[in-house]
């Protein structure tokens, strides 16, 4: 049986990712308990089962886990969705990038490193940073639900909700 078939066998007995990651838990467990057993007979064997159960586990957590899309293979869409923070975190990436492959000799990767740093500097212009002075939508839309919640709103509650978010 391929390793392939073996995650895809794996995966099938889990059925969310906290289910993946409370027995990849265990086996990391069982693996500690037993490095400290290595007068056994057995320890070489056992171990290495061990460490392929452990790595199964661990690919099939990645099946899990959507992988995000790197820096280098953005494309306006992903830029569009993109807040001032990881903006700024992308641009700094890219420009890495940049700074790698501007003395290779295929200049295809360097051109379109330019290119995206071109749409995050654009895309920068267009969000607006979140400084002391301003309070996120989400956390007005948090108080709000939280408020339609209770019945008699006492008026200090709400005096005192409101002063958190300044």
């Amino acid at each position: 049986m391929t390793n392939m078939t073996k995650i895809v066998e794996e995966s099938k007995k889990y059925q969310s990712l906290q289910e993946v990651e409370d027995a990849l838990r265990s086996i990391q467990s069982k693996k500690c308990r037993f490095r400290k057993q290595k007068e056994r007979k057995d320890y070489s064997a056992t171990m290495t089962k061990i460490l392929q159960d452990e790595q199964i586990l661990k690919e099939v957590k990645n099946l899990y886990i959507p992988e995000k899309t790197k820096v280098t293979k953005f494309c306006q869409e992903d830029i569009n969705l993109l807040n001032y923070a990881e903006t700024i975190k992308a641009i700094k990436s890219i420009q890495s990038k940049k700074c790698n492959s501007q003395f290779l000799l295929d200049k295809a990767e360097f051109n379109e490193a330019c290119k995206i740093e071109q749409m995050l500097l654009s895309h920068k212009n267009t969000v607006k940073p979140i400084n002391d002075n301003s309070v996120e939508k989400s956390k007005v839309q948090d108080l709000i639900k939280s408020l339609e919640n209770v019945k008699d709103v006492d008026k200090d509650l709400v005096m005192r909700k409101l002063q958190e978010l300044l």
